[in-house]
């Protein structure tokens, strides 16, 4: 879909004349060969070398020697640039000669056939064979191809099977010289020779050095050209015969794949290849005119998208392609009077507007395609504007239907883009005696509705002028941009300015001469401006495939850009699509803009063509041609936020399944909206089906936080709302309930389901039951109830409705659905026929009891059992212990019996605190103290002891035994008051506390029995040692500390230096659009496969592994370092009561050793806090749990994978436990 237009023209004035047949130069540096004489051209330095030379070979200048080299057939001559001329001689007479694309050797043919392949030393002046072979008498290794791989059964299009049908035809040779053509391949594997023989031509295909791989059959009227594509296996070729002239293209097997059918009167000179390859130039006559054409293939099609003619008066020596680092085709013509370098660029040829028209030359046709609802792949079109000759520019009017057509002749015509088009002007730019330059005007476009404006290229000087379309009067444009540096032009249709760049300017000028420069960046390719925030924004394009925002270079690797609307949309290198708002765009936040931007993957190489009108689709024309068209998922949500802002409900649901969004973003975009607008929802859509594609796409979790993450900040607040589900299905249903109920039941059925309570099946089926209760009045609704069944039968397939329908008690409804799910009547209806024949509270006890209900059951059983025993028996059996001893009458023998069973399974689950409760309850103190005691739990067992009525030695008996237990499980504290208090034994109290370390209660004590002096060594000597291991322990935690906070410091560089300028604004991955619609009503199901649960299960607790991974380079080492240094600061703080206990009594005991140590760690442990709450703000910055941007969402990307508890600093790092009377100075 794309056309060839001019970049930009360089003219020089040359020595040529009409007598020169070969050119050669480089830089001010020019060879020519005139009249059989050599002559050197240096500026104003001429030089003729004095003898005569007939050249049979290519004239040109080595890129790496940098020499002039050509052959004679008998010699080789090569001239230095200091016009040093020296001659190599051959051993025998030479027909052909070409260099290697490499230029490290060189392939030679003899009169006699013989072929090989040479190694030249240009100081020595010898060449050596490293490879022969002959043209005549080799013959290729026969391979026996059947089937597909045969040469009958080669598919060779419609071209081809033509061919066989056609009537022989006579070959039609123009002056062959019978003299070979050689041609390499462009990686240098191969060569391909054109030769005579049996008077014809055929070519044969040879591999380095010179082995000979593949022939071509009888071609008729092949011709000496002979061209090799750059890149791939094309061969060109050109066939003349009496009825036709044709350029074809053979694969390197020499069987023909491809065909340019030309003119029959025309004579073809030459072919040649662009160094990309993607340009065949055709150099052809007719008559006295002489013309370059140039052609591009897509999707196996040939286009030619421009001609240069060239006038007698200035006629076409040679030519040939540049190479080029960019997507420049640079072509440099040699005429008799000048030299020309045509740069050329691909653009697309689009209109403007809501309706939007593509254009593709091809020839003397303008091919148009309308893109209002997609685009036609070609080469199919639309319609088609067929002009006299060969167009070679095309300009949409950026406001009117109409277009701009320059031919190759500067024709200027105007048509209408009617269906079918109409012409409107049609006017001759040029007259006869200035054609002397091929495309004499170039870079035009639309200045006003009648006047284009254009570069207008004469023999003597580039200008600007004014072409009125009704007559091509010319009006000439003055400003003070030299012309000929323009390589960029276009206009600001809106108040008649023209943006131009000229020596890398870019500026606004005016008729007036009114210049306004906007910025100076490099030479740009492509330019769109955009104005938001009243500032005006360029976006560039430049051959390097840099990407500009104004000056500023903001992304490399790009491939094409387009405006669709108000987003700014790119492909890159990458193969990524990026899309930015370009209303969130700021001057002076650009790139905090594009941080912003959404990005999707795409197929390597996609260019941007234009964006579908009204949609959020744009078009891409991928390498070879064919086009796709791909949903923007960032324009999707924007359309979709405007519709539902309108209350188009309709039409925003039509978007949702279009382009299959999800559907829960309905909800997300605004849930209040979505709730108080149910009404219009459901009335907007057409069919009960798309309510249930709606319902079964529903997800709990904010779809902005999940499919559309990348999406979020198209949402003004995302919100966060508890049972999103069940309150939206609770909503529908409420408005489809007093609506056209049995029109909505299955929809309904649908919403109790997908709120997946434990309830959903009863209330599923209670709107069942609703039916059968309205039968009395309206029997037809029999049908209505079994479809609705039959709806809660495919959702739940694996449930058991039956049961559910007995435990609703209704027996009618039970019948019913047994009745549908064909069950086997031997298995249902004596068991409700007997129970029926029960009273209500039996019924029930039997209908749970079958259920396996039996905690319900048992209720029932309670009321109305007649036998204690069988009631025991079916607690004791079934297990229902708690709920038969909260329903049993308290005070009863039963409940007692049931209590008693009860704790007995509970010891029996070691739960001998809930043991020795219900024990209690009922009044078993001894068997209760015996589980309180089992479970430590010291003051109930304590008070079991008072109501079981012991004499004093066995109360003290109880209680030693109690405190040994005590001891024994670890529970000091409590051992120690059960002596003090209860046995009055204070100084094994106080020796617990000492060796303990509780030295707080141990000084307590001591001073409450008045025995402080006495247990005063003991404190001192125990407290030493105490400190000695805080201080040990205090010393690891310094290093570990240390240790941690660095490593964390490291991985933040690390990530910061691996950001580049351009890597800044692109994501770390690409995240490709999830299509989320639901296919079947399987999806709501509930798996509880075992195996799948235990299987997440796994990877659930890997990934928590992950997270505490303290090794180095560990993925989350980051996350897990923080939540390891909150853990050391909670207990690092933590140390500082009991610090201060051992301080103030130190200063008790006044014993000045024991002061000084203590106050060392007591400063230590002091300065170490201090120290760690400097450090809070570089572990967690203050701004950790706002939203990132930028840099910083890169560097804490890991942070969201963190529990909330550990993303800020542990609350209360209070340093108040300080004693201010052992703080250092």
């Amino acid at each position: 879909m794309k056309n060839l237009e001019v970049f930009q023209v360089k003219r020089c004035k040359s020595n040529s004349s009409a007598d020169i047949t070969h050119v050669a130069s480089e830089g001010n540096i020019t060879f020519t060969l005139s009249n059989s004489h050599l002559h050197f051209y240096n500026g104003e330095d001429h030089h003729c070398f004095a003898n005569t030379y007939e050249c049979i070979t290519k004239f040109e200048i080595l890129k790496i020697e940098r020499v002039l080299w050509f052959g004679t057939g008998k010699e080789f001559i090569w001239v230095d640039l200091s016009k040093n001329l020296h001659v190599i001689q051959v051993e025998s007479e030479f027909t052909a000669a070409e260099w290697n694309p490499t230029q490290d050797a060189i392939t030679i043919t003899h009169p006699n056939g013989e072929i090989g392949l040479y190694i030249v030393n240009l100081q020595e002046l010898l060449i050596s064979p490293i490879g022969l072979s002959h043209l005549i008498d080799a013959k290729p290794s026969v391979v026996l191809n059947v089937g597909w791989g045969s040469e009958e059964t080669q598919f060779r299009g419609t071209a081809g099977k033509r061919g066989k049908l056609s009537e022989e035809v006579l070959p039609a040779n123009f002056n062959d010289d019978f003299r070979p053509r050689i041609s390499w391949r462009g990686n240098g594997d191969m060569y391909a020779v054109n030769y005579w023989h049996n008077s014809q031509r055929q070519f044969k295909v040879f591999k380095y050095p010179c082995e000979l791989l593949y022939e071509s059959a009888s071609i008729v009227g092949l011709q000496p050209i002979i061209a090799w594509k750059p890149e791939g296996n094309l061969i060109a070729c050109v066939t003349c015969t009496t009825t036709t002239r044709e350029v074809s293209l053979f694969e390197k097997n020499c069987l023909i794949k491809n065909k340019i059918e030309l003119s029959d009167q025309v004579e073809i000179i030459d072919l040649k290849w662009s160094a990309c390859g993607q340009i065949l130039s055709i150099y052809q006559s007719l008559g006295n005119e002489t013309f370059l054409d140039l052609y591009t293939i897509k999707n196996y099609v040939w286009y030619l998208k421009q001609r240069l003619n060239f006038a007698t008066t200035n006629s076409l020596i040679s030519y040939h392609f540049k190479d080029s680092l960019s997507t420049v085709i640079i072509l440099q013509v040699v005429t008799v009077r000048e030299t020309v370098e045509y740069s050329f660029k691909y653009v697309v040829s689009k209109s403007a507007g809501g309706r939007k028209t593509c254009g593709v030359i091809n020839g003397n046709s303008l091919l148009l395609t309308q893109c209002e609802k997609g685009m036609a792949p070609p080469p199919m079109f639309d319609e088609k504007i067929v002009v006299d000759n060969p167009i070679n520019f095309v300009q949409f009017h950026p406001e009117l239907q109409r277009v701009a057509i320059v031919d190759s002749k500067n024709y200027i015509q105007i048509f209408s883009l009617t269906s079918p088009p109409s012409p409107i002007e049609t006017c001759r730019a040029l007259n006869k005696a200035q054609y002397d330059v091929p495309l004499s005007y170039h870079h035009i476009i639309w200045y006003s509705e009648s006047h284009l404006l254009c570069l207008k290229e004469t023999m003597d000087s580039t200008s600007k002028v004014l072409v009125k379309v009704s007559d091509g009067a010319l009006v000439p444009w003055n400003d003070s941009l030299e012309a000929a540096n323009v390589t960029y032009l276009n206009s600001i249709y809106t108040d008649s300015r023209v943006v131009q760049q000229s020596d890398g300017f870019l500026s606004i000028s005016d008729q007036d001469n009114q210049l306004e420069v906007l910025a100076q960046i490099p030479t740009v390719l492509q330019l769109s401006s955009f104005k938001s925030q009243n500032a005006l924004f360029l976006f560039s394009l430049t051959q390097t495939q840099e990407f500009y925002i104004n000056e500023v270079r903001v992304l490399i690797g790009v491939l094409s850009f387009i405006i669709h609307d108000y987003y700014l949309l790119l492909t890159t290198t990458e193969n990524t699509l990026i899309c930015v708002r370009l209303n969130d765009l700021r001057k002076s936040e650009i790139s905090k803009s594009l941080a912003r931007a959404t990005y999707r993957s795409m197929e390597q190489g996609g260019h941007l063509l234009l964006g579908v009108p009204n949609s959020s689709s744009v078009i891409l024309q991928m390498p070879r041609g064919n086009i796709e068209t791909c949903t923007v998922r960032a324009i999707s949500i924007d359309r979709l936020e405007s519709l539902l802002e309108k209350q188009a409900w309709n039409e925003a649901l039509d978007l949702v399944r279009l382009e299959r969004l999800n559907p829960t973003i309905l909800v997300d975009l605004n849930f209040n909206r979505f709730i108080s607008n149910i009404d219009k929802f459901v009335e907007s859509i057409r069919t009960p089906a798309v309510i249930n594609d709606f319902l079964i796409g529903l997800q709990e979790e904010n779809v902005f936080d999940t499919v559309f993450q990348d999406y979020a900040f198209a949402v003004s607040r995302k919100e966060h709302v508890k049972e999103k589900i069940v309150k939206v299905c609770t909503a529908l249903i409420d408005y489809m309930e007093n609506g056209d109920y049995t029109h909505y039941l299955h929809c309904i059925i649908i919403a109790c389901f997908m709120k997946n309570l434990e309830s959903s099946n009863f209330e599923a089926l209670t709107h069942v039951r609703n039916l059968l209760y309205s039968m009395k009045e309206n029997p037809a609704l029999i049908k209505v109830a079994e479809s609705a069944f039959q709806a809660i039968n495919v959702l739940k397939p694996q449930s058991d409705m039956y049961h559910n329908a007995l435990a609703m008690y209704d027996l009618d409804l039970a019948l019913f659905v047994a009745r549908n799910l064909q069950m086997d009547p031997k298995e249902y209806e004596p068991f409700i026929s007997r129970l029926k024949t029960m009273g209500e509270v039996q019924r029930r006890f039997e209908i749970n009891d079958f259920l396996k209900n039996y905690a319900t059951a048992v209720k029932y059983l309670i009321r109305c059992s007649e036998s204690d025993e069988y009631t025991l028996n079916y607690v004791n059996k079934h297990e229902v212990f708690n709920v038969a001893y909260n329903y049993t009458k308290h005070g009863s023998g039963l409940h007692k019996e049931v209590a008693i069973l009860f704790a007995e399974h509970l010891r029996r689950q070691k739960l001998h605190e809930e043991s020795a409760f219900v024990l209690a309850s009922v009044q078993c103190y001894e068997e209760a103290f015996s589980d309180y005691k089992q479970a430590l739990i010291i003051p109930n067992a304590i008070l079991m002891l008072q109501h079981m009525k012991l004499s004093p030695e066995e109360r003290h008996l109880q209680l030693l035994n109690l405190a040994q237990t005590c001891v024994a499980s670890g529970k000091i504290l409590e051992a120690a008051h059960i002596f003090e208090t209860q046995l009055s034994q204070h100084h094994k109290a106080i020796d617990l506390y000492i060796a303990h370390s509780y030295f707080a209660e141990a000084q307590r004590c001591a001073i409450k029995f008045n025995c402080f002096n006495e247990y005063k060594h003991s404190l001192f000597e125990g407290s030493l040692v105490y400190c000695e291991e805080l201080n040990l322990k205090l010393t690891t935690l310094k290093e570990t500390f240390a240790k941690y906070v660095n490593r964390l410091s490291a991985i933040k560089l690390g990530k910061v230096q691996k950001m580049t300028v351009a890597g800044d604004h692109l994501p770390s991955g690409i995240n490709d659009d999830i299509l989320s619609i639901a296919d079947s009503l399987s999806t709501i199901s509930v798996n509880t496969s075992s195996s799948r649960a235990s299987t997440a299960s796994r990877r659930r607790r890997k990934e928590e592994r992950k997270k505490q991974d303290l090794r180095e380079g560990g993925v989350y080492e980051d996350i897990a370092l923080m939540r390891a240094l909150y853990e050391l600061i909670v207990e690092v703080f933590s140390m500082g009561p009991m610090v201060r206990q051992i301080c103030l009594m130190a200063v008790d005991i006044n014993t000045s050793g024991a002061v000084k140590f203590i106050s060392a760690l007591h400063n230590a442990l002091f300065e170490f806090q201090l120290h760690i709450k400097k450090c809070l703000t570089e572990i967690w910055p203050p701004h950790l749990n706002s939203e990132l941007e930028g840099q910083d969402s890169r560097i804490y990307e890991n942070v969201k994978q963190l529990d909330v508890k550990y993303r800020e600093p542990p609350p209360n790092l209070d340093t108040s436990w300080k004693v201010s009377i052992m703080v250092s100075s």
